[in-house]
């Protein structure tokens, strides 16, 4: 068989998937998005996918759609989980509140359960932030966040 461009390129892709792999196999969102795109790269069809990883058919389509869109993930926005606990009114004012002063991580937390009735874990509390560009307001013991 004749090797093509395109196939360079998928082999190229995939190699590139592994390696994110490697890098997120701690973040499993991140691991879960990568594989299933090195899954529908190396040719297996939706289906199958959907049998080894476990997901729906519609999650691995918009696994594959937000592939296409940035294949780095490099924008927090479009990292897969769950929603935010927060209605869209409530994120806004949360918003507000962080940009009027800076705050700690548990701060925060206690801020959310007081205002709101919503509890969040520290690292529940962090994808809040990283999915909402919150990074800059955020203070952890004293030093910015990022």
């Amino acid at each position: 068989m004749i090797s093509t461009k395109n196939d360079f390129k998928l082999d190229e892709e995939v190699s590139r998937l592994r390696d994110l792999m490697k890098i997120n196999r701690y973040e499993n969102a991140k691991y879960v998005f990568y594989q299933t795109c090195m899954l529908y790269f190396m040719g297996y069809n939706k289906k199958t996918i959907s049998l080894i990883t476990g997901m729906s058919r519609v999650t691995i389509d918009k696994y594959i759609e937000i592939h296409r869109i940035d294949p780095t993930l490099s924008k927090p926005h479009l990292v897969p989980g769950p929603n935010c606990k927060l209605s869209n009114n409530e994120l806004k004012e949360f918003k507000k509140i962080i940009k009027d002063n800076s705050y700690t991580i548990k701060q925060l937390i206690n801020i959310a359960k007081e205002k709101y009735n919503i509890s969040y874990s520290d690292k529940g509390m962090r994808k809040l932030i990283d999915k909402h560009n919150l990074n800059s307001e955020i203070l952890i013991g004293g030093k910015n966040y990022r």
